[in-house]
């Protein structure tokens, strides 16, 4: 008697739980009876996922958050580590989180359990890529590998390893009359929301922002609540028609005329939709301090990076952040149209072939289901 396939799954922040989500749903058309366990967040749990923990308590941010969490981060490898060996899955589905997942993975492959791994770590950022790649590729041996960018994929095309290549970012077809309010992106784990939002609506006021200029606070949905606490303690006069909190990113970006982002994926969804923006990260002093340490270069934001040369301006630091001088000098740009991606249709172009084949989730699938073919006669029987 044949039993439903089995699937362990893990991403513990909301970039990763978009990934998996949209992986899931394919999946599931394959499959219609999968059984699932492990970590993710909204995005998984529709689709049937009961994760381990709250997807707000597995995002950190930065190695003071993880300093602090320490006791939680044991928790949550033993606590995911248990669930595998228990839940004897056919396939491990990790996604980012090289934390935890690059451990979850060792585990996979010592059990005999098959793992497809989205997202590897983004080593190339690094000051030293390839000592960091060597590890990775280590820890990843025998695994299936999907490289998000086309850029980074052939770094991971080693023997040992199966890498595909295939993003989740949307098709986007750019709004020219840009129309809508100032999009703000603080990020997607709740420590950098807290600690970057209430300060750049202080940089806000002191650069001059009309108390009537509209703004959408951008977070995912299980930030919301907190997000609007926020805004209601921080709004500095604003009413509140004119500072509102949006789960629904890609309509809000779509005619955002301006943005201040916290580095993410969400720049790059900004420089495709032409969003002029500023990269601003305040970041708590441990983290940063480190930062500068590890990071090959200064540029945080993702177009930058990929680019190799500034078409967003970036400002990173501990708080209070920038003075109002430096600050009003970045945003004053910003509004004056002199951010070049504007009229760099080449280079967007150009960014769009490094991140090459879009189409993440049907990559994903076909991946897993090849991983997944040499164990068919065993996975279509019941231990």
């Amino acid at each position: 008697m044949s039993r439903p396939l089995r699937v362990f799954v893990s991403a513990g922040e909301a970039s990763g739980d978009a990934i998996l989500g949209k992986t899931l749903a394919r999946l599931r058309a394959e499959s219609p009876d999968l059984e699932l366990a492990g970590l993710g967040g909204p995005r998984a749990e529709a689709e049937g996922l009961k994760p381990l923990f709250p997807i707000s308590r597995t995002a950190f941010n930065g190695a003071g958050d993880a300093m602090v969490r320490g006791l939680f981060a044991l928790r949550l490898w033993f606590a995911a580590a248990r669930t595998m060996r228990d839940f004897r899955p056919d396939l491990a589905l990790l996604v980012d989180y090289p934390g935890l997942n690059l451990r979850l993975a060792r585990l996979a492959r010592s059990l005999g359990i098959p793992v497809h791994y989205i997202a590897p770590p983004q080593t190339w950022a690094y000051r030293h890529p390839a000592r960091k790649l060597r590890k990775a590729r280590t820890a990843l041996a025998g695994c299936s590998v999907q490289a998000l960018y086309a850029f980074e994929a052939e770094a991971w095309r080693v023997p040992g390893l199966a890498v595909t290549q295939g993003h989740f970012q949307d098709t986007v077809t750019p709004v020219l009359t840009k129309d809508g309010p100032i999009a703000l992106c603080p990020g997607s784990r709740l420590p950098v929301l807290k600690r970057n939002l209430p300060a750049w609506l202080r940089l806000l006021d002191a650069a001059g922002l009309p108390q009537d200029a509209p703004l959408d606070v951008i977070v995912p949905p299980f930030l919301e609540e907190k997000a609007g606490r926020l805004v209601r303690r921080h709004a500095a006069g604003r009413a509140a028609s004119h500072l509102r909190v949006r789960c629904d990113a890609a309509a809000a970006l779509a005619r955002a005329p301006r943005a201040l982002a916290f580095p993410g994926t969400i720049t790059l969804e900004l420089a495709r939709n032409r969003v002029p923006t500023l990269v601003l990260a305040l970041l708590d002093p441990l983290t940063y301090s480190l930062g500068k340490r590890l990071l090959a270069g200064r540029s945080l934001a993702l177009p930058n990076l990929i680019l190799g040369e500034t078409i967003f301006p970036e400002w990173a630091g501990p708080l209070p952040g920038p003075d109002a001088e430096v600050f009003r000098s970045l945003w004053d740009g910003l509004r004056d149209g002199s951010v070049p991606s504007l009229a760099w249709e080449g280079r967007l172009a150009f960014l769009e072939a490094r991140l090459g084949r879009g189409d993440g989730a049907s990559v994903a699938v076909a991946a897993c289901l090849e991983t997944l073919r040499p164990r068919a006669l065993r996975t279509l029987r019941p231990f």
